[in-house]
This record gives structure tokens, C-alpha cells and sequence, in this order.
């Protein structure tokens, strides 16, 4: 990991580098004139490789060799070096900054990514063929029922799955599971002495009801809304409906009473339509209407 954030900050300081020369530099040079080189030293004899000085500097220095304290703001290393921290080092980002770092050679790319995709050995390609055969026997199971399942479920042909990913097997599994729920919900099928009762979700009955539901109860509530927009309270205006338990009308409606006087009663049937035969001028039984 500490390898890594090395890596990454001499990237970053090398584009950090390039945008300030080819841009325009946080930090402004002065111009390497001709006053400014014949300052410049003579490079020694054993120098192959001239670089140029970090910073503003306008001379030619060597470069630091292999073993060398270098660091961000020292000299560079040479051809096929890198500035990297030493081994063991707790802080290598500030050891780079310090100039504690060494010149080394730098990783080679196509070597540090051969293992990975190079030749394994054959006892290691032998375990994972056997490894994959072993679990292609388990994954078949899975295969044949997914595909039995989708045949079910589509009403079509057979369309084997190839059994090269488990996680796409397990997630069309689950997704067919979940079409499977979605459908005993709509239509169950319960065995009960030896017959089949079939329990089906009839929306079209459902709505149906929903509509029929409470006819009194709707009135009642239209009243409630009239007393409660009135100012004056008339008691003979209103008459408020006689529901039962389910919001439809019950068998016998009154009129509201008159003082002592109580208001006559009339049968009706549960959507609250007067029944014949019941003008409500006597006493009116209503309850055993349905039975005559």
C-alpha cells in the first residue's frame, strides 16, 4: 500500500511538472540566459548522462545512481531509476519529501504483471478444472431446473442456459421464484378432503363490491357534510338514514319525530328502495319480510 501512494505521488508530481513547463508555472523561473549558464560548473569526466538541475535551475548536473538519497526536491535519478522509499519505512510519503528516499530500479510493468497472467502451473490449472468440474455437477441441478422452470413459466421450448456464471443462474432463479409468487397470489390452489378449492382473486367482483359498498353510509356521510356547512340546526330537514354494520340500509327507516309526535316508519331493502305493501300508517314490522 505505501508502495502504491509512492507511485502515485511521483506521477503526480511528474504531471505536476509537465502542466507548469507547458502552462504557466505556480512558481515563475527566471529566463536561463547567457549570464545565468556561464554560472554553471563543468561536469565531471565520468558523467555519461547529463540531466538538468531540479527547479530553475539552467545547468546540467549527472544524474543521482542506484543507492543515492534522493527525494522530491533533490536530483533525479538516472535512466531505468526511480526516487522509491526505503523498505521498512512508516511514513514514505514524507520520507520522499525529506529526501530519504533511494534510487532504485524501477518495476518493470510486463515483469510485476506476468505472474497474474502468465503460464500457472499445471497442478494449479489441474485443481481449478477439477475444481469447476466438481461444481459444474452441482450447477447442472441448477440448470435443469431453472430450465424446466422458464418452460414452465415462458409456456415455450427448452432454452439451456450456459453454466458459466452461477450469479446470473442464481439472479434468473430468483427472478422466476419471483414470477411464481406473483402468480399463486393471483390464482392458489388448496387441497382440502380429497377436493380442490380454487380461491380466485376476482378483481372485476372486488371492485364490484367496493362500488355497492355502504349506499346508507354514503347518505349518512352527505347529511353529516349538510350539518355541518348549517348554520341553524332544523331538525325536520334532515333525516338521518338507519345503517347497519356494513353501511347498508336497514330493514326500517324513520322519519325524525315532531315534537311528541314521532315520525312514521316505512320498510326498505338493503340499497334503501322502498318495499310495497308498507306505507308505514300502522305499526311496521320490517323483520321478517324477507322470509314471507
Amino acid at each position: 500500500m505505501t508502495g502504491l501512494c509512492a507511485l502515485c505521488l511521483t506521477a503526480l508530481l511528474a504531471a505536476f511538472a509537465r502542466l507548469a513547463e507547458s502552462v504557466s508555472p505556480v512558481v515563475r523561473c527566471e529566463p536561463c540566459d547567457d549570464g545565468a549558464m556561464v554560472l554553471c560548473k563543468p561536469l565531471p569526466w565520468d558523467c555519461d548522462e547529463p540531466v538538468k538541475e531540479p527547479g530553475c535551475g539552467c545547468c546540467l548536473t549527472c544524474p543521482l545512481t542506484e543507492g543515492q538519497a534522493c527525494g522530491v526536491y533533490t536530483g533525479r535519478c538516472g535512466t531505468g531509476l526511480s526516487c522509491q522509499h526505503r523498505p521498512g519505512e512508516s511514513k514514505p510519503l514524507q520520507a520522499l519529501l525529506e529526501g530519504r528516499g533511494v534510487c532504485a530500479k524501477a518495476p518493470d510493468k510486463k515483469q510485476s504483471g506476468s505472474p497474474s497472467h502468465g503460464h500457472d502451473k499445471p497442478e494449479t490449472e489441474g485443481k481449478e478444472q477439477n475444481g469447476t468440474r466438481t461444481a459444474g455437477t452441482g450447477e447442472a441441478e441448477t440448470v435443469h431446473h431453472t430450465t424446466d422452470i422458464s418452460r414452465d413459466v415462458q409456456g415455450g421450448s427448452r432454452t439451456p442456459s450456459e453454466p458459466s456464471d452461477p450469479m446470473m443462474h442464481s439472479n434468473k432463479l430468483e427472478m422466476i421464484q419471483k414470477e411464481q409468487v406473483k402468480k399463486s397470489q393471483v390464482h392458489k390452489v388448496v387441497p382440502f378432503s380429497g377436493w380442490i378449492v380454487q380461491d380466485i382473486h376476482n378483481f372485476s367482483l372486488e371492485s364490484k363490491r367496493e362500488n355497492e359498498y355502504g349506499p346508507c353510509r354514503r347518505e349518512m356521510e352527505s347529511v353529516m357534510k349538510q350539518l355541518k356547512f348549517t348554520n341553524v340546526l332544523n331538525p325536520r330537514r334532515f333525516r338521518i338514514p338507519n345503517c347497519d354494520q356494513k353501511g347498508f340500509y336497514k330493514k326500517k327507516q324513520c322519519s325524525p319525530s315532531k315534537g311528541r309526535k314521532r315520525g312514521h316508519c316505512w320498510c326498505v331493502d338493503k340499497y334503501g328502495q322502498p318495499l310495497p305493501g308498507y306505507d308505514g300508517k300502522e305499526k311496521v314490522h320490517c323483520y321478517n319480510m324477507e322470509t314471507k
